[in-house]
């Protein structure tokens, strides 16, 4: 997103976000406040703590929250989903179309 922005010679910029995209808002904050001016969090985790992590993990039976949270399989895209939207498709996004969205997330 910051290359984007300076691609567009934006190089300071406001940040908000909503629920997970909170998590990214904050991630950009925090790696390159010379550029956010001003962050707005909605409904986000940010504050999340040790114990707060260990629930997540204990919930979906994942080895750490990141897998809860930065899914790098099928299924654990398929769990994100899950925890992200709160009107569920009546069917499963196929696997191919998963398989995709994380072999260009993995890119990144």
């Amino acid at each position: 997103m910051l290359e984007l922005l300076q691609q567009l010679n934006v190089f300071k910029f406001s940040v908000v976000g909503t629920s997970y995209g909170g998590f990214v808002a904050y991630r950009l904050a925090h790696l390159y406040p010379h550029a956010v001016h001003k962050l707005v969090l909605s409904s986000s985790g940010v504050n999340m703590t040790p114990d707060t992590d260990q629930a997540l993990v204990d919930k979906f039976g994942t080895e750490n929250v990141a897998e809860v949270l930065m899914p790098s399989t099928v299924e654990g895209l398929r769990r994100a989903w899950r925890l992200a939207i709160h009107s569920q498709p009546l069917f499963p996004v196929p696997s191919f179309i998963c398989e995709d969205v994380l072999e260009v997330s993995l890119l990144l």
